[in-house]
């Protein structure tokens, strides 16, 4: 099993972190930062003069209640709860990509 990393950079509104990540999970990284800028945006903009630390921990525990309401729910359930998640998912990537192209 190897170890090797690779250190991925990425920008949370206006600072930017570093984290490292095995080559072959960097894709699964690379969703999962911008399915966080997404839900961190969200908190933002219902209150734009929060501060990033109360973004980052209620983003936390909105994505939190969200993992654990999935893992309590019946396995049918939850596979189309995970379809609806991913296509809304893919529908925000779709948007800021439009954006990003205006």
């Amino acid at each position: 099993m190897s170890t090797e990393t690779q250190q991925v950079g990425f920008r949370l509104f206006k600072k930017t972190y570093e984290v490292s990540c095995p080559p072959a999970q960097r894709k699964s990284l690379d969703e999962a930062i911008t399915h966080l800028k997404a839900q961190m945006q969200k908190v933002h903009d219902i209150d734009a003069n929060a501060s990033m630390d109360r973004i980052a921990v209620v983003t936390a525990l909105n994505l939190s209640h969200d993992c654990l309401r999935l893992s309590q729910e019946a396995p049918d359930d939850l596979r189309q709860r995970i379809d609806a998640l991913s296509a809304r998912v893919q529908k925000t990537l779709d948007q800021v990509e439009e954006a990003n192209l205006a």
